[in-house]
Order: C-alpha cells, then structure tokens, then sequence
C-alpha cells in the first residue's frame, strides 16, 4: 500500500462532486477544486477561491431581505477540450474502456488518465497533470495529452478562461443571489489569455492570465485563433492528429488580486508573471520541492493496520492547504470549510479551536497571522458588543471579510425545504475559544511580543465583554450568563420561548471563569506601562478588575443529580427515542432537521448534536476543571466526572464531526474500543462524506486537522500549562509507532513514541528556557541528543469509571448511533 496516493479507479458520475472537493490543491492563497480540464457537464463543479475574496449580495426570502456575504467563485482557468471533428469531448458520451484518477499528497499533484472509445469507434488516451504551485503562491498548472491509437484527422484544442461562473456549490443556497463578479476586461496579448473581473460589492479586482503551449515530439504543424465569447475567452488550436501520436498541452496561470502586496496593478502583474514563465517543467520541480520541505516539519508517521497512516496524510495535505506561509500576508481568517467549496459561504467560526493547536506546534508564524485575523477586527467587535448592549468586543458567531456577524437570519432546512430563524449568532462562547487561543499560542511559543502588543488586548475586551455578558442573581447569590448557545446546536432557545437562547450553559459558564482569570494574570504579566495604556484605552478601572475577581469565585454552574447540566434546567427536557428514529430514518445525525421536518422541536428533547458540556474535558485537564469548580465553591471528583461523561455520550447524534473527535480524545483511557472505533469514523468522515452530502461542498477541516491532534495531544499526550510543556504518551493497543517532529518555545523537537518506551530528540535549538516535564521531573536536553524513557501508564483512572462508561459505550455502539 502507497500511504501517499488517494486513488480512483472508476469513474462514477455520482461521486465526482465530493472526489473534486478531496482533490482540491491549493497553496493558502488561492485553490482549486479538482474538476476534470474537460469537464462540462453538470456532474462536475469546478470551483477556484482566493483567501479573503469575499463578496456581499441581497436575497429576498419569503418578503425578508437577507444579505449573505459569500468567498467567491472565480474565474475557471482550468479548461482543456478538443474537438473531433463537429463534436466537443463529453466523458458521459463515450465509452469508458479504463480510468484512474489519483492524488499524490507527498508531490502535491493530481494526475488522470482516461482511455475511451467515441460512438465511431474511434479510440483515444487522455492523461492529465496538475498542481498549485506551493513555491510561488501565484502560480497553477496543469499539463494535458491526447493519444489517437487507431484513428488520425483534423482536431480542434482549446483553452480557456471563463467568467459566467457562478456560487451554486451548495443546493441549500440555491434561493440566494449568487452572481459575484462582473468582467472588467478579457483579452490576449501574446498568445496568453487575461480575465479582470470585480467582485460587485466589495470591488475586489481579481486578474488571471494563462499562457497555453501545445507540442509533440513529431514536427507539429497548427493554426490558432481567439474566440471572445460573451463572458468567456477561448485559444483555439487547429491541427491534424496521427495514430499512436501524442500531443501535450501545457497550460499555466498566474492570479492575483488588488489584495496582494507589493503589487503595481493586478492585472499588469498577473501578465508580467506569465509572460516571463515559460518552463511548466522547472515550475512544477520548484512546486514539489516546497511540498518536500513542508512534509519534513510535518509528517505524522502511525503505524497501525488500514488506511490510518494515507488518511492522516490526506487531512495534514488540506490543512496545508487550506494555511501556508503564503496566508501570513493576506488578513485571512481560517475557514471551516477550507477554500475547497462553498459551503458556510468560507466563513471563519469557532473551529479554529480544533485547528490551530497543530498549527501553533508546528507553524507558530501562520498560527500568529490567523490570530491577527481576530486582533484586526477589534473594532468591528467593538461596535458589535456596543450594538447588542455589552462592553469590550464581541467576536461574531461567523465571520468574513471585515469580522461583522455574517449569520444569516434565517436558513434553509433541507430535510423540509422550509426556511427558518436562525438563533447560532447566540453562540458568544466563539470569543472564549480566540481568548483561549490567544492563551494557548502565548505558552506555547512564549511570543511576549504578541502577547504584549495584541493578544493583551483581545483578551481583555473579551474579558470585558464576558463581565458584562455576566449579570448577579440575588436569589442564587451568583454571577450567571443569560440568553446564549452552547456548542451544542439542538437547543437554541427553552421550549416554548419566544426568547432565544439558554441560561447558564456549563461550558460557557466555566471557559468565562476560565478566560477571566487570564485576563487577571496580565495584570502581573505586562509591565505598568503598558497596564496602564490598556487601562486608559480600554477604559479599564479598579472596579472591573474587582467584578473579574468576584465572577470567578461567583460564577453559577448547574448541576443536577451529580452531573454537569449541559444548561440550567436541561433535566426537565423529555427523553428522546433513539431507537424509533434510528429505525426511522437510519442517518439520525442531523436531528434537527428531523425532528423540524415532523414539526417537533428539537429544544424539546435531550439530545445533543456533539459535546457541549464535555468540551471542557478536551479544553481543559481534570485537575484544572476541579481547580475552577473549587474556587467556585462546588464539589467535584471523578465521579461527577464519570456521570457527566456517561450521561452525555448516549444522549449524542454526533451531528458534526467534531464531535467524534471531541469524544476520541476524552474517552482515549476510559473506553479504548469507542475511542478508536470514533476516531476512525472520524478519519474517513470527508473522504467517505458520511455526512450525507456535505463533503462535495468543502471539507471540514476541524475534523481534518483534528484527527492529527488526537495523536498529538491525547495519544503522545503533549499539553503545555503554565509554559511547561507536560509529556504522558500512552499509544492505544491498535498502534505500534507514531512519530513526528514538534515546535516547542522555538525549539524543534522529535519524539518516537513505541508501547512502552520513546524518544525525544532536540533538533535545532533557539530558546534556553524551553520546559519539558515528564513523570513531574524536567528533561535535561541538548542540542542533537536524544532521551530514551519509558511510558508512563498511566494507573490512576479509577476502576470504575473505565468499567462503567466502557459498558456504557458498548450500549451506545450496539445501538450505532455513530
């Protein structure tokens, strides 16, 4: 088995849209989907995205006015056709005789080969190479050949660029405005293709330009032409084909955006860079050099049975993607959907929590310029929380472009074809994950200068905003937070209310304890000059610092029957019948949108979509949950804990696929078998898109990037707190070997990690001060050595609770709820 080659050998009209989205290649700044050169059809949906192109239309919806802002579809440069005589090349039409398609990660090409036979007869090989040049964030090519093996006469090759695109990626939309851009001009000009178009309202200029060389190893004789052709601009290429001959196209782009820097006119540069490139060959070279190099920091090796070690590798490829050293420049947000489609409309979201922790271990740069996405809308947060009557900055549910609240007011349930209120923009614990974030970067790379200059300051409007998000009840004698959503999307408002929202949700309560005690720290952190700017700025006085102190020995958190209530009053919700619904409707992951489509409400019933409360068992360690429930003046133990995990995981649909990462980690020790059989559903989640659907209209790159975190955080057990990183490896019994290299305080690091022993290497050395601790002592390393320790089985989970929960989760597998 070749761990670095995603393969097809069929073709199958059905599938090509979710096979185009997990063969998208890109370089972080723009992508493309992987859709055939030739394709025509309507099986195919080829699809080209820039970093931060977005653009904002209005719909009219049952006589509401929406206005949804969108990352934008751009022009095509991907298509390669020719013509046999009268008739342009249709795949559906012809006769497959053989097909491959595959992806090669470690290159970081596609590649596809076709042989058929056309209704004459006449039979023909098609091959096809492509790339997004992850050297010159610019740059794309491809290279395309046609063989005749038994028939020769006159063929017409064409090239093109073409504008009539469309968003139309995502049936759900298809009732929304979807026309973008407008072309500004098209043309050639020495036998290279341009395209400037302007998105309509957000008047990004976006240029494209391609340069088309066609050769043979005969003496090849053609004519050309230009074809401007209402939105679109053709090269056309007249020649005589001969038996068993092959001829080669070569095609490259260059695209830029009036968004790039040090840039003299897109479109000028976009020609300039084409007209001085002419060696597809040396592009290519540079291209997967790039990719070699990437792989060196950031290779995951697992040796285990399957497919686990190709499907890792498939998920660090789209990470990559989706953020390089090219997206440091951009102001660009992580999008949850990466740029491989249209779905969530590239929206940024709290995702980035699942996400950025691998890139922080590994590409710290491009964790810092993701976290400046955030700091650069600080004033649009600003006026958000003023807008909605708190104070400090109010991050949105989803962001785009300036980091206003892009979520849509009302959305379409597809189970029911119905449009409805849409109450996710009450999910305000999106600020506790950039505060924890910003947090988690600090320890981890020990950036003061980041801290001092940005990451200070969003954690302290966050932690204003948290404080006046937070009101005293008198009865109860605590803080407490009104009117909000948890992660858990099944429950956006109590039954019967008009009110949307929940009250105190645990997670969100506990995080904001969390969060504000980090906020407190700076006081002692940042020196008082700098303290006192903030104060001055922020408008930041003794009495906001006493209300954080209060809240975080104050804050209510309910409990009921010796759990954590995901919400207050969770309790009182009826139980749902998992095992009607089951039988029902078989997929029951969405059931929400079940439940609506019978006219029910999903705020009626105990379930959950993924982990709400349990999300303070990936966040946060055991004893730091104690650590906070104790200052809070509650009691806590690893009971509460084995109730609150048990009662949870069977009242779980696993409606997204975080959630069976969130799972993977937090039941790794207490139940083995479900840990794994989550993690591996979770790997296959996009590539199987056992989301029903939803993986041709972009990959989800929480899940992606989070299945490397399981082996990084819970299997290699890495954690820093405090600026001391804690290691505790504990390989699950399905895998011999993991290895992979880490940053850690600028310092690179190698660990090895087998069943009983690792080894932990120190390969390039830049910081002194670099804390490794294992089994409570430091790790003395130095430059170049390596440690060889044994594992540290882990001994002190109760009994009981990996009994209890491993009975429980053999119920849960019975009834397959995953």
């Amino acid at each position: 088995m070749n761990n670095w080659i995603i393969s097809y050998k069929d073709f199958d009209p059905s599938l090509q849209k979710l096979r185009e989205t997990i063969f998208t290649l890109g370089n972080g700044y723009f992508a493309t989907r992987g859709a055939h050169e030739d394709g025509i059809s309507s099986i195919h949906y080829p699809g080209t995205y820039s970093a931060g192109v977005y653009n904002r239309l209005s719909s009219t919806i049952n006589d509401k006015k929406l206005i949804n802002e969108d990352l934008v579809n751009l022009p095509n440069w991907l298509p390669i056709s020719f013509k046999i005589e009268e008739e342009w090349f249709d795949i559906t039409k012809v006769k497959i005789i053989s097909y491959c398609s595959l992806l090669h990660l470690k290159k970081g090409v596609i590649k596809r080969t076709l042989k058929f036979m056309d209704p004459k007869g006449r039979i023909f090989i098609l091959s096809s190479l492509r790339f997004v040049s992850q050297h010159n964030p610019h740059f794309g090519g491809l290279t395309y050949s046609i063989i005749s093996t038994n028939w020769e006469g006159k063929i017409t090759l064409r090239s093109s660029i073409m504008g009539n695109v469309l968003n139309k990626g995502v049936p759900r939309y298809k009732d929304l405005s979807n026309c973008h851009i407008e072309i500004l001009k098209k043309g050639a000009v020495n036998d290279c293709l341009y395209m400037q178009v302007r998105t309509k309202s957000s008047h990004i200029v976006i240029a494209e330009a391609v340069k088309t060389q066609v050769s043979s190893k005969k003496n090849l004789k053609f004519t050309q032409s230009i074809i401007d052709e209402d939105e679109n601009i053709h090269q056309e290429f007249y020649l005589t084909i001969r038996k068993c001959e092959k001829i080669r196209i070569n095609k490259i782009i260059s695209l830029f955006t009036s968004k790039d820097t040090a840039v003299f006119e897109n479109l000028y540069d976009a020609k300039e860079a084409i007209k001085n490139q002419n060696n597809l060959h040396e592009l290519l070279k540079k291209h997967m050099s790039a990719w070699k190099y990437l792989w060196h920091l950031s290779d995951m090796e697992i040796d285990t049975v399957g497919e686990a070690q190709k499907l890792i590798r498939l998920h660090l490829f789209h990470s990559l993607q989706t953020l390089s050293k090219h997206s440091i420049n951009i102001d660009y947000g992580i999008p949850a959907r990466g740029l491989h489609g249209e779905a969530y409309r590239g929206h940024v979201f709290w995702d980035e929590i699942f996400i950025l922790p691998f890139f922080i271990f590994h590409f710290p740069d491009i964790a810092r310029a993701m976290l400046m996405y955030r700091y650069h809308r600080l004033d649009t947060a600003r006026n958000l929380a003023k807008e909605n009557g708190y104070r400090g900055a109010m991050f949105p549910w989803q962001s785009g472009s300036n980091g206003e609240e892009e979520t849509q007011k009302y959305h379409l349930n597809p189970q029911s074809s119905k449009w409805g209120p849409d109450n996710s923009r009450y999910q305000r614990h999106v600020n506790l994950a950039i505060a924890y974030n910003v947090w988690n970067y600090y320890e981890t790379t020990n950036d003061f200068h980041f801290l001092k200059e940005y990451g200070a300051e969003i954690l302290l409007e966050i932690a204003k905003f948290i404080s006046s998000l937070a009101s005293f009840n008198d009865h109860k004698k605590r803080y407490e937070i009104k009117n909000v959503m948890g992660p858990d999307e099944y429950h956006e408002s109590y039954p019967g209310s008009s009110q949307p929202g929940i009250n105190n949700n645990a997670y969100t309560n506990i995080l904001a304890v969390w969060v504000l005690e980090k906020a407190l720290q700076l006081t002692v952190i940042l020196d008082s000059t700098k303290l006192q700017y903030f104060f001055e700025t922020l408008d930041i006085d003794i009495d906001e610092i006493n209300r954080w102190k209060d809240i975080t020995h104050q804050m209510f958190v309910p409990f009921y029957n010796g759990i954590l209530s995901q919400f207050e009053n969770f309790e009182e919700l009826k139980e749902f019948d998992w095992e009607f619904y089951k039988e029902k409707y078989g997929h029951i992951e969405r059931l929400d949108r079940i439940l609506k489509a019978e006219n029910k409400n999903p705020n009626e019933f105990k379930i959950a979509k993924q982990p709400d409360v349990l999300m303070l068992f990936y966040l946060l360690e055991s004893s730091e949950i104690e650590r906070l429930l104790t200052q809070l003046n509650y009691s806590y133990n690893s009971t509460i804990q084995e109730n609150t995990i048990a009662y949870y995981l069977a009242r779980t649909s696993h409606g997204s696929t975080l959630s069976k990462i969130t799972f993977s980690d937090i039941l790794s020790q207490i139940a083995p078998d479900t840990s794994k059989q989550l993690f591996q559903e979770a790997l296959v989640s996009d590539i199987q898109d056992t989301q029903g659907g939803t993986t041709e209209e972009g990959i989800h790159l929480g899940v992606m990037v989070g299945t490397t975190s399981v082996l990084f955080k819970t299997f290699a057990g890495i954690k820093v707190q405090n600026k001391q990183l804690y290691l505790n490896p504990h390989l699950p019994s399905w895998i011999c070997r993991l290895n992979f290299k880490f940053i850690f305080n600028q310092n690179l690091y190698q660990i090895e990690i087998f069943k009983d022993v690792f080894h932990l290497k120190l390969l390039e050395k830049r910081q002194d001060n670099a804390l490794i601790i294992f089994n409570n002592e430091p790790i003395d390393l130095g430059l170049h050595k390596t440690i060889n320790l044994n594992c540290n089985r882990n001994q002190g989970i109760e009994k009981k609770l990996k009994d209890n929960i491993g009975a429980l989760c053999e119920q849960v597998q019975e009834r397959n709820l995953e």
